[in-house]
């Protein structure tokens, strides 16, 4: 199929602008994330219909805590990824064109409309583009998410935040909610490591936010990687200058992939809470791990328990439909009705 968001270069050659890494890619070769390939047929894009996984999840599973707690979320993805993460927990999905490089893609052929259609019969009130990255299946994403909007579903992505300010602004208006990666920030060495600009990802996370997007944000506190305190700053005061939609996920990291660190110790995790507190971002939670109060969600304005979480059991809501406390009144973010 023919992709979207490219400008076509000297001898036969294309630039993708699709994520921020713009490659240029030459007659019988794929751009870094294996997804997107000049062919005889021009500049397409292998991802339009080969669903690698599908399926229903909790919403916090994504994790999305501002959504609709204790609702049901249908699940998809293509393999492919525009990062190579080191760590990378899906490596088998995420990584397989890098690890096959074959003019195809595993998984069932699946059309966009079969794939809502079977979300719909599922009974689920959300679809997600999640599991590996939805940038790379774009053109597929979209055309699920306008045929969920107009089944009554809502629809989220689990991103990088790496895609362009143009195929952004496409999707935007048909999105719900989104939990972003935001992996480092302002740290070179993090940023060679990842081939991208984290500023990026950083402006991706304020569009959404803009848009009116319910945007929650996850870190996964990596040893060796973004755990030095200077780094973690630099992180803590990006997600502290969102101000009062700041939502923070700081996740516990597991040796996966090509990464032997060990876990990442709980006094870490323990201390990048402390730290997001005592910069003022209002919604704080710590993933892959058990740490006492860790799920909850606290009303920033009273401190009131509001939602109540142990993995993915919610024992209480109290969030009014139009996202408020109902002690105090305090806006909460997210979608709630």
């Amino acid at each position: 199929m023919q992709a979207a968001y490219f400008r076509e270069l000297e001898n036969g050659r294309f630039r993708c602008d699709l994520c921020c890494r713009h490659c240029v890619i030459a007659p019988g070769e794929v751009g870094f994330c294996g997804v997107r390939a000049v062919t005889d047929d021009g500049f397409i894009t292998l991802a339009f219909d080969r669903i690698a996984a599908a399926g229903v999840d909790p919403i916090e599973k994504k994790p999305l805590f501002h959504a609709n707690p204790g609702a049901r979320i249908f699940s998809f993805a293509i393999t492919g990824c525009n990062l190579a993460c080191p760590w990378c927990q899906n490596h088998q999905m995420s990584q397989w064109p890098h690890n096959h490089r074959t003019p195809f893609l595993p998984g069932e052929k699946l059309t966009p409309a079969d794939l809502v259609a079977q979300a719909v019969t599922s009974g689920c009130r959300w679809i997600a583009a999640t599991y590996t990255e939805p940038t790379v299946f774009f053109e597929y994403a979209l055309e699920v998410a306008r045929r969920a909007r107009a089944a009554g579903l809502k629809n989220a992505w689990v991103t990088n935040g790496t895609i362009e300010a143009a195929p952004l602004a496409e999707l935007l208006p048909l999105l719900d909610a989104a939990n972003v990666d935001l992996k480092c920030y302002g740290d070179r060495a993090a940023e060679k490591i990842l081939g991208i600009r984290s500023a990026h990802v950083g402006e991706t996370i304020r569009a959404m936010i803009a848009a009116g997007v319910s945007t929650e944000v996850t870190t996964c506190l990596v040893p060796g990687f973004n755990d030095a305190p200077d780094h973690l700053g630099k992180i803590v005061n990006f997600m502290a200058s969102l101000g009062p939609a700041g939502i923070w996920h700081v996740s516990r990291y597991h040796p996966m992939y090509q990464w032997d660190a060990p876990p990442t110790e709980l006094a870490s995790l323990a201390s990048a809470v402390a730290a997001g507190r005592a910069a003022g971002i209002p919604f704080i939670y710590v993933g892959n791990a058990r740490i006492d109060g860790g799920e909850n969600t606290a009303c920033p304005g009273c401190d009131a328990l509001l939602v109540s979480r142990s993995g993915y059991t919610i024992g209480a809501c109290r969030v009014t439909p139009a996202g408020a406390c109902p002690d105090c009144g305090a806006r909460i973010p997210g979608v709630w009705g």
